[in-house]
């Protein structure tokens, strides 16, 4: 995907590095969720059932090893190193957590010095041809923009391993019931893709031209105050319609964002969990109400969709993230290659004169100077008078 490209590019030798060591971390995070749900079904079949213990050549082997007396001793002892182990995989999601926002806050960070360190560097006929506005809003909202999509990035990378780990754990349970989940959710993520994903695409360009109308007003408004205080009645009344229309636009494309955002989760846990319950009824009917026999995997099926269904929403989640701010990647990538230049750092001292000649300078198709010879003599005084726009500030 070339945005995928394009943040591959944000990334110096360092923070691919970092980025590598997160990524194996998500792999033993993965396996860790993974063992977690495993773990579920045999405890459920040993306190279902102590006779389990000595009818499973697994249960048997531990029970011999550490020399278990009792069944109701190995039984517990087997939940007590159960509940340490969720302790243990709670500790590992936390520190997973922190790392992940410390790596794409100090991505933010690195981005925003990189694009405050071109604004300084670029020639002023190039400044001149950007909205202060538009500088404003990359250097500050696009970027940090940008570390929502990394962190999104991540977590998709993360909850794909979750998801192919827990889809061999339930393949082993039973592939038939895994069978018919594979089908059911892959129609509803094509869905949800070709749908919701595309509308929220959409209202991410929205949102980009809304928060640029709404930088441009409240710099132009606070960037000449004493001519906005000045304004007569009628402007000021048209520049409060046009300020709240922007951001009526805005905040409105941000509703539309939050509840297409929130969808996917409603609606995969919603088929997710029907499905078992119309599994279980269909198991009832066929059997005539003995159903102890599944009991167990159906127990491993419900918790593995407990943890399978948010992994999916994450990872639509993250996806839509990635359309509904694919406007700030395109425009933190153009910023950083935007033209520079240096002037040096010599001393120029003013020892005679200051000599202009048929000085001509453009802003875009605008000519300001044409044809400008002036001579200014040391200890000289002059003064440039002319109507706003005539050119004095730049021929200074």
């Amino acid at each position: 995907m070339n945005y995928i490209q394009k943040l591959r590019l944000l990334l110096d030798k360092k923070d691919k590095r970092h980025l590598a060591w997160l990524i194996l971390f998500s792999v033993f995070v993965s396996a860790i969720e993974t063992v977690g749900i495993a773990a579920i079904m045999p405890l459920i079949d040993i306190t279902t059932n102590f006779d389990n213990i000595h009818g499973n050549q697994y249960y048997q082997w531990a029970f011999d090893f550490f020399g278990f007396e009792r069944d109701v001793n190995f039984a517990i002892v087997f939940g007590l190193v159960l509940f340490g182990f969720y302790v243990f995989r709670g500790g590992v999601n936390l520190l997973y957590s922190y790392v992940m926002g410390h790596f794409s806050e100090n991505l933010y960070a690195q981005t925003t010095s990189k694009l405050f360190k071109i604004y300084l560097t670029i020639p002023y006929q190039v400044f001149t041809n950007k909205n202060s506005s538009y500088l404003t809003k990359a250097i500050i909202t696009e970027a940090s923009l940008i570390s929502k999509v990394i962190k999104s990035v991540l977590l998709m990378i993360s909850e794909v391993l979750v998801i192919v780990f827990l889809y061999i754990l339930m393949m082993i349970a039973s592939w038939k019931i895994t069978l018919v989940f594979t089908v059911v959710l892959s129609i509803k993520m094509l869905f949800l893709t070709k749908t919701i994903s595309k509308k929220i695409k959409s209202v991410g360009k929205i949102r980009e031209k809304a928060e640029a109308q709404f930088y441009e007003i409240i710099n132009r408004f606070f960037g000449n105050f004493k001519q906005s205080k000045l304004q007569d009645k009628d402007r000021i009344e048209a520049s409060k319609s046009e300020f709240s229309l922007v951001v009526n636009k805005y905040a409105k494309v941000n509703a539309t964002s939050s509840f297409l955002s929130a969808f996917p989760r409603v609606f995969l846990e919603t088929v997710g969990f029907s499905l078992i319950v119309l599994l279980l009824t269909t198991l009832l009917y066929l059997n005539q109400g003995d159903v102890a026999y599944i009991l167990p995997t159906l127990s491993l099926f419900v918790i593995a969709l407990y943890r399978l269904l948010p992994s999916v929403n994450r990872i639509v989640n993250g996806y839509n993230t990635l359309l509904y701010y694919h406007k700030s990647i395109d425009i933190v990538d153009e910023e950083l290659k935007t033209e520079q230049e240096d002037l040096g750092s010599g001393i120029i001292e003013f020892k005679d004169k200051i000599e202009l000649t048929n000085i001509d300078f453009s802003y875009q198709e605008k000519k300001v100077l044409s044809g400008i010879n002036l001579t200014i003599s040391k200890d000289e005084k002059i003064a440039f008078i002319g109507e706003s726009g005539s050119g004095k500030s730049t021929l200074v």
